[in-house]
């Protein structure tokens, strides 16, 4: 039976105040509840508020995690044995340069990858449970004006509970990331000096 996470899995540990549940306290909970995640860091995520979510009885911990982070846009990494949920969107941590990247006959060498421009939707919908919509389903579209081959619609959908604002900016910032993940990906090595950068950090790449 579905449920919203408001009325089902409501604890003491959580606060409610002013229509919200503090996102990181949701986090928190949720790992609390898998006896292999003891060891947390989610103090990037205090700032965020979140309505609540529906589940399952059968949801499982990490479905859950993925459904916040496509909203809140946060990403979970292994930091000195701790799992740590790391906002997107951050300042640089580093400035890399191709005199940097180390060179090598192995499969680690310097390769850069670039997406289709043609799996970038002109028109993405999602499809959200509207916080004044009685917790019906609505839709919100985002339209990319630009790009002559990014053709066609898609859709997706999350359980997390929006605003139609809220759902709108959501929808706008996840069609954003979906066309910077067009252009590609590059895969190189860093010498040892680099070991404290982790996979969730954001890094500037000078590449040519």
């Amino acid at each position: 039976m579905d449920a919203v996470w408001k009325v089902a899995y409501a604890t003491p540990t959580i606060d409610y105040r002013d229509g919200y549940y503090p996102l990181q306290q949701i986090v928190n909970e949720l790992c609390d509840r898998v006896t292999a995640l003891p060891h947390i860091n989610s103090s990037e995520l205090a700032d965020y508020q979140c309505r609540g979510f529906t589940v399952t009885n059968s949801y499982p911990c990490s479905s859950a995690l993925s459904e916040l982070s496509k909203v809140f846009f946060f990403s979970p990494s292994n930091v000195n044995g701790r799992l740590t949920f790391t906002a997107l969107g951050g300042d640089a941590e580093e400035v890399i340069a191709d005199s940097q990247m180390i060179e090598s006959t192995s499969e680690v060498d310097p390769d850069s990858r670039r997406a289709d421009a043609v799996t970038v939707p002109r028109v993405l919908h999602l499809v959200y449970h509207d916080i004044l919509g009685a917790l019906n389903t609505d839709k919100q579209r985002s339209e990319k004006p630009e790009g002559p081959r990014a053709v066609g619609e898609q859709q997706w959908q999350t359980t997390v509970i929006l605003s139609a604002d809220e759902a709108a900016t959501v929808n706008a910032k996840f069609h954003a990331m979906q066309t910077e993940q067009q252009k590609g990906e590059l895969n190189f090595a860093l010498p040892d000096n680099y070991l404290a950068i982790t996979e969730s950090d954001p890094v500037v790449v000078q590449y040519e």
